[in-house]
């Protein structure tokens, strides 16, 4: 983990609420999927943490929603912009342990650290199913999926894209049709908490990237802690990817 300055290579405003931004890289081969960077942004008292959606030796992408003062004054950097970051932090998807089929399960703008999972698996032709819901099809970023032989499958609430009905209603079935071998997760709590029970149903292991409001991100404050079966843990240095088996899954989200 790193503080750096790095360089704004671009930046895309996509359906009108999300916000594509492309810098420097500045840590080369070190990031890996399910890990964030923690971005200082004008104005803004805190860092803002944000996963890596995409890596290549020149650039680092970042994908978000655009909800607030923080998240509506980053999406308004431009090129050549400075921006102070610290990453890679947190750990990240264990892809090394699946040793058969894979299937992703992305939820809204969950999809952001999945897409550079999808990146790796397609490059190291890993054969993997990737599922991907949204309220609506004006909140389906599909067109941001990388290439790659895969199957990709999609769902929206309100039936305006791809098949009616939430993501996880098809994951049952994906899991028992491929043979999958394991689950990688990330998007809303209520949709995690549904991965996880089918993961216990169908005793297929899955792995899930958590988010919540963090402070410092760096495992000191102890503003972001979740329960698990061993006590406490903090999202920003313990994960955010956990296996479903540990968390102690709530009716609702951490704060």
């Amino acid at each position: 983990m790193n503080r750096t300055d790095t360089r704004v290579l671009d930046r895309k405003i996509l359906a009108g609420k999300y916000c594509l931004v492309s810098i420097a890289n500045p840590f080369g081969k070190t990031p890996l999927p399910g890990q964030f960077v923690h971005v200082r942004i004008e104005g803004a008292f805190l860092r803002r943490p944000f996963s890596i959606c995409g890596l290549s030796s020149r650039k680092l992408s970042i994908l978000f929603q655009i909800k607030g003062k923080g998240t509506g004054a980053f999406s308004r950097v431009k090129t050549d912009d400075t921006l102070d970051i610290i990453g890679p932090i947190g750990n990240h998807f264990p892809a090394e342990k699946a040793r058969g089929p894979v299937v992703v399960v992305a939820g809204g703008v969950g999809v952001a650290p999945l897409l550079f999972l999808a990146e790796r698996l397609a490059a190291r032709k890993r054969s993997f199913a990737f599922l991907y819901g949204a309220r609506t099809g004006s909140e389906l970023l599909d067109s941001l999926l990388p290439a790659g032989d895969y199957e990709r499958i999609l769902t929206t609430d309100d039936g305006s894209k791809g098949a009616q009905g939430k993501v996880t209603d098809i994951l049952t079935d994906t899991i028992e049709r491929t043979g999958s071998a394991i689950v990688f997760a990330s998007g809303p709590y209520a949709m995690l908490r549904k991965v996880a029970a089918i993961s216990a149903d169908t005793g297929v292991p899955a792995y899930v990237s958590l988010e919540t409001r963090m402070f410092c991100g760096l495992g000191v404050c102890q503003g972001c802690v979740i329960q698990s079966a061993r006590g406490y843990v903090k999202i920003c240095s313990e994960g955010p990817v956990f296996n479903t088996k540990d968390i102690v899954w709530q009716n609702e989200p951490p704060v």
